[in-house]
Protein backbone atom coordinates (compact mmCIF):
# COMPACT_ATOMS: atom_id res chain seq x y z
CA UNK A 1 0.00 0.00 0.00
CA UNK A 2 2.80 2.43 0.94
CA UNK A 3 4.65 1.61 -2.29
CA UNK A 4 1.52 2.34 -4.32
CA UNK A 5 1.07 5.73 -2.62
CA UNK A 6 4.75 6.57 -3.05
CA UNK A 7 4.50 5.75 -6.76
CA UNK A 8 1.48 8.03 -7.13
CA UNK A 9 3.21 10.87 -5.27
CA UNK A 10 6.34 10.46 -7.38
CA UNK A 11 4.28 10.46 -10.60
CA UNK A 12 2.39 13.59 -9.48
CA UNK A 13 5.67 15.34 -8.60
CA UNK A 14 7.20 14.47 -11.97
CA UNK A 15 4.09 15.70 -13.76
CA UNK A 16 4.19 18.98 -11.81
CA UNK A 17 7.86 19.53 -12.67
CA UNK A 18 7.20 18.78 -16.34
CA UNK A 19 4.27 21.22 -16.39
CA UNK A 20 6.40 23.96 -14.82
CA UNK A 21 9.22 23.40 -17.30
CA UNK A 22 6.95 23.48 -20.36
CA UNK A 23 7.42 26.71 -22.23
CA UNK A 24 4.49 27.98 -24.29
CA UNK A 25 5.22 28.45 -27.97
CA UNK A 26 5.82 32.09 -28.78
CA UNK A 27 4.32 33.74 -31.79
CA UNK A 28 6.66 34.12 -34.74
CA UNK A 29 7.54 37.66 -35.75
CA UNK A 30 5.93 38.84 -38.97
CA UNK A 31 7.99 40.81 -41.52
CA UNK A 32 6.82 42.96 -44.44
CA UNK A 33 8.32 43.40 -47.89
CA UNK A 34 7.14 45.78 -50.59
CA UNK A 35 7.15 43.16 -53.35
CA UNK A 36 4.62 40.64 -54.62
CA UNK A 37 4.33 37.17 -53.12
CA UNK A 38 5.97 35.50 -56.14
CA UNK A 39 8.89 37.95 -56.16
CA UNK A 40 9.39 37.44 -52.43
CA UNK A 41 9.43 33.65 -52.93
CA UNK A 42 12.18 34.05 -55.53
CA UNK A 43 14.13 36.35 -53.22
CA UNK A 44 13.77 33.88 -50.32
CA UNK A 45 15.00 30.90 -52.34
CA UNK A 46 17.88 32.89 -53.87
CA UNK A 47 19.07 34.20 -50.51
CA UNK A 48 18.77 30.85 -48.73
CA UNK A 49 20.80 29.06 -51.43
CA UNK A 50 23.45 31.81 -51.50
CA UNK A 51 23.78 31.58 -47.69
CA UNK A 52 24.47 27.83 -47.79
CA UNK A 53 21.02 26.43 -47.04
CA UNK A 54 19.67 23.33 -48.81
CA UNK A 55 16.19 24.16 -50.08
CA UNK A 56 14.18 21.03 -49.38
CA UNK A 57 10.75 22.04 -50.64
CA UNK A 58 8.91 24.92 -52.28
CA UNK A 59 5.15 25.32 -52.60
CA UNK A 60 4.48 28.52 -54.50
CA UNK A 61 0.69 28.24 -54.33
CA UNK A 62 0.77 28.29 -50.50
CA UNK A 63 3.83 30.56 -50.22
CA UNK A 64 5.98 28.02 -48.38
CA UNK A 65 9.75 27.45 -48.51
CA UNK A 66 11.57 24.90 -46.34
CA UNK A 67 15.35 24.78 -46.11
CA UNK A 68 17.91 23.12 -43.86
CA UNK A 69 21.54 23.47 -42.89
CA UNK A 70 23.82 21.00 -41.10
CA UNK A 71 26.87 22.28 -39.24
CA UNK A 72 29.51 20.18 -37.47
CA UNK A 73 31.01 21.62 -34.31
CA UNK A 74 34.69 22.45 -34.73
CA UNK A 75 35.27 23.29 -31.06
CA UNK A 76 37.66 20.92 -29.33
CA UNK A 77 36.01 20.81 -25.90
CA UNK A 78 32.38 21.21 -26.98
CA UNK A 79 29.68 18.82 -25.80
CA UNK A 80 27.74 19.61 -28.97
CA UNK A 81 28.90 17.59 -31.99
CA UNK A 82 26.57 18.97 -34.68
CA UNK A 83 23.54 21.18 -35.23
CA UNK A 84 20.83 20.77 -37.85
CA UNK A 85 18.64 23.81 -38.44
CA UNK A 86 15.44 23.64 -40.47
CA UNK A 87 13.83 26.88 -41.56
CA UNK A 88 10.30 27.48 -42.79
CA UNK A 89 9.40 30.71 -44.57
CA UNK A 90 5.66 31.31 -44.95
CA UNK A 91 4.72 34.12 -47.34
CA UNK A 92 1.30 35.76 -47.64
CA UNK A 93 0.18 38.51 -50.02
CA UNK A 94 -0.63 41.87 -48.44
CA UNK A 95 -2.12 43.66 -51.41
CA UNK A 96 -0.91 43.78 -55.00
CA UNK A 97 2.62 45.02 -54.41
CA UNK A 98 3.37 43.91 -50.85
CA UNK A 99 3.76 40.70 -48.87
CA UNK A 100 4.17 39.61 -45.29
CA UNK A 101 6.25 36.65 -44.21
CA UNK A 102 7.14 34.62 -41.15
CA UNK A 103 10.42 32.80 -40.50
CA UNK A 104 10.48 29.85 -38.09
CA UNK A 105 13.56 27.81 -37.20
CA UNK A 106 13.59 24.29 -35.75
CA UNK A 107 16.97 23.27 -34.30
CA UNK A 108 18.24 19.77 -33.51
CA UNK A 109 21.50 19.62 -31.55
CA UNK A 110 23.48 16.40 -31.42
CA UNK A 111 25.72 15.89 -28.40
CA UNK A 112 28.26 13.42 -27.06
CA UNK A 113 25.74 12.34 -24.42
CA UNK A 114 22.16 11.77 -25.59
CA UNK A 115 20.76 13.48 -22.50
CA UNK A 116 22.44 16.76 -23.56
CA UNK A 117 20.89 16.75 -27.06
CA UNK A 118 18.21 19.37 -27.72
CA UNK A 119 15.41 19.64 -30.24
CA UNK A 120 12.67 22.17 -30.86
CA UNK A 121 11.74 25.64 -32.07
CA UNK A 122 14.62 27.99 -31.49
CA UNK A 123 14.53 30.83 -28.99
CA UNK A 124 17.19 32.59 -31.07
CA UNK A 125 15.34 35.57 -32.51
CA UNK A 126 18.59 36.76 -34.05
CA UNK A 127 18.73 33.76 -36.42
CA UNK A 128 15.20 34.39 -37.74
CA UNK A 129 15.87 38.14 -37.98
CA UNK A 130 19.11 37.53 -39.92
CA UNK A 131 17.26 35.33 -42.40
CA UNK A 132 14.40 37.83 -42.75
CA UNK A 133 16.82 40.74 -43.26
CA UNK A 134 18.76 38.73 -45.85
CA UNK A 135 15.59 37.89 -47.77
CA UNK A 136 14.42 41.52 -47.74
CA UNK A 137 17.84 42.80 -48.88
CA UNK A 138 18.14 40.24 -51.71
CA UNK A 139 18.08 41.92 -55.15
Amino acid sequence: MKLKNATRILAAALFAVAALMAVPARAAEEYRAEVSKDSLMQKAVTWLVSDGWFVESIDSSFGFVKAKKFENSDKLLSVTTATRTEVSVIIRPAGDAASTFVVQAYVTTQALKQILAKEGLTDDNELCRKIADGIKAQK
